[in-house]
C-alpha cells in the first residue's frame, strides 16, 4: 500500500460535462446523485416507424449553454461530438483556475477518447448518392472536413487555446474515454507535458448508428419503457441505450499543481489495460479478462485490493457484460465482493460510447470529493446471479478512499482506473 505523493502523481483539478442528465458539472452531478434518467424518446429525428425509439440526448439548452460558453468565430460550424468536447474543456479549465496565459503552451496536451464521431452525416450522405432529395453538393459543404475529421475534437481544444504540447484522439470503442486518460498519465508521468486536457466525446445517436447496433443485438428495444430501459444488473436488462456526451478533465502533475495551488478532485494513481482477445461484441462469460484489468490498476496503483471502498461498473444493461463483470468483481476480491459498494451511471445516461468512460471518470472523482456515491437507477429486481452490494434507491454517503472506474469495450479493449481520495 502506497499513499505518499511524489512530484510525478497526477492530480485531477478541473471538470466539464455535460451529459443526458445535465448541461454542465455540476448540473450532471446533481442529476446522477438524484438517480435521474436521461432517457427519453428521440428528439433529433423521427424515429415513430423505427424499432428504437428512444435514446439519452443531452438537455435541450445544451446548444443555448454552448453558445454562451464557447464564444468563438462560427462556433457552431463543427460537428455535435465536437461542440459537446468544446464546451466540456472550457468547463474544465475554467474549474482548475488554471492561467492559460501564465502556462508554456509546449507544456500542455490534449487527448481525447472517440467511438463513432460524425454519424450523423452518414445517412444525408447514403440519402444523396442513392438519388435522394439532397445531392452531394447539400451535403459536403466548406465545411464538411472539419466537421467528419475524427480528430477535431483534440484539434479544436488544442487550437481554441493555443495548447502546443501533444493532441490526438484514441478510438478504443466503449474504453476509449479511459484509454485517453491513461494515455495523458503516462504523458505526464514520462514529464512530456505538465498539464493535459484528457476525456472523451460522442454523439452516436443516429438512425443508421441505431439500425446497427440493434442488429448486432446490443440495444434495447423496450420503447415502452421510456426513461426506464436502462438496466444494469436488473434480471429483465435488455440491452443498453445509445447516448451522447462529454467529459473533459484537466489532469496536472502533482508538483505543477501544488506549485499554482491548485484544489484536486481526487489522484489518477493507476490503470490497467487488457484486451480481451475473444470476439468483437461479447466478452468472456467468465469475466477472467476483465477481473485481469482491474487487478492491473491495482498493481499500478501498488494498492492493495482490500484498500477498494467502490466500484464504478461497466455495467452495460446487457444480459452477458453485466454478469461477466459481476463474476469478474468476484473473481479478484474474492468473499468481500459483496461488501464493495458499485454502481452503475448507464441507468442514467445511457450508452455514450466514447465519452462513456471519461464520464464516468469525473464522477468516480466527484464521488470521492463529495463521499457521496450516486446510486443506480431502474433496479427493481437484482438478478439472482448478481451477487454484489449495488447502490440504488438512493445515493449513499460513504468516505471512498480508493475507487476503481471500469470501462469495457467493443473489440476486447477492457480498462480499468484507480483512483485515490
Amino acid at each position: 500500500m502506497v499513499t505518499d505523493e511524489t512530484d510525478s502523481d497526477v492530480w485531477i483539478t478541473g471538470i466539464g460535462m455535460v451529459t443526458p442528465v445535465g448541461v454542465g458539472r455540476e448540473e450532471s452531478w446533481t442529476g446522477f446523485s438524484e438517480g435521474r434518467s436521461g432517457v427519453g424518446p428521440i428528439r433529433s429525428y423521427d424515429a415513430g416507424s423505427e424499432a428504437i425509439r428512444i435514446a439519452a440526448e443531452v438537455p435541450e439548452h445544451f446548444e443555448e449553454a454552448y453558445r454562451k460558453k464557447v464564444r468563438m468565430p462560427f462556433a457552431r460550424r463543427f460537428a455535435r461530438f465536437t461542440r459537446l468536447a468544446l464546451f466540456a474543456g472550457e468547463e474544465a479549465i475554467e474549474d482548475s483556475g488554471l492561467d492559460l496565459s501564465a502556462e508554456d503552451p509546449l507544456r500542455i496536451g490534449v487527448v481525447m477518447g472517440v467511438g463513432g464521431g460524425a454519424v450523423h452525416y452518414m445517412g444525408p450522405l447514403e440519402e444523396a448518392l442513392s438519388g435522394g432529395p439532397l445531392s452531394l453538393e447539400d451535403v459536403i459543404d466548406h465545411n464538411f472536413v472539419v466537421k467528419t475529421m475524427l480528430n477535431a475534437p483534440a484539434g479544436m481544444l488544442s487550437m481554441r487555446h493555443g495548447l502546443q504540447g501533444p493532441s490526438t484522439i484514441i478510438g478504443a470503442a466503449c474504453a476509449s474515454g479511459a484509454y485517453a486518460i491513461s494515455t495523458a498519465a503516462s504523458w505526464l508521468q514520462s514529464h512530456r507535458v505538465d498539464v493535459v486536457l484528457a476525456g472523451g466525446t460522442d454523439s452516436t445517436v443516429s438512425k443508421l448508428t441505431l439500425l446497427a447496433y440493434h442488429r448486432v443485438g446490443a440495444l434495447s428495444s423496450a420503447n415502452e419503457l421510456g426513461s426506464r430501459a436502462s438496466r444494469p444488473f436488473d434480471r429483465d436488462r435488455s440491452g443498453f441505450i445509445m447516448g451522447e456526451g462529454s467529459a473533459v478533465l484537466v489532469l496536472e502533475t502533482a508538483r505543477h499543481a501544488r506549485d499554482r495551488g491548485a484544489r484536486r478532485y481526487a489522484r489518477l494513481s493507476g490503470s490497467g489495460l487488457v484486451s480481451e482477445a475473444y470476439r468483437m461484441a461479447t466478452p468472456r462469460s467468465d469475466g477472467s479478462a476483465m477481473a485481469r484489468a482491474m487487478e492491473e490498476a491495482l498493481k499500478s496503483a501498488r494498492a492493495d485490493e482490500t484498500e477498494v471502498a467502490f466500484i464504478n461498473a461497466n455495467a452495460l444493461s446487457t444480459p452477458v457484460g453485466d454478469s461477466a463483470e459481476a463474476l469478474a468483481i468476484h473473481r479478484l476480491f474474492g468473499e468481500r465482493a459483496r461488501r464493495i459498494p458499485v454502481t452503475a451511471p448507464k441507468s442514467m445516461m445511457g450508452h455514450p460510447i466514447g465519452a462513456s468512460a471519461a464520464i464516468q471518470v469525473a464522477l468516480t472523482a466527484m464521488t470521492i470529493r463529495h463521499g457521496l456515491i450516486p446510486p443506480t437507477a431502474n433496479l427493481d429486481h437484482l438478478d439472482s446471479g448478481i451477487d454484489l452490494d449495488v447502490v440504488r434507491g438512493e445515493a449513499r454517503e460513504q468516505v471512498v478512499a480508493l475507487a476503481l472506474c471500469n470501462a469495457f469495450g467493443f473489440g476486447g479493449h477492457n480498462a480499468s482506473l484507480a483512483l485515490r481520495r
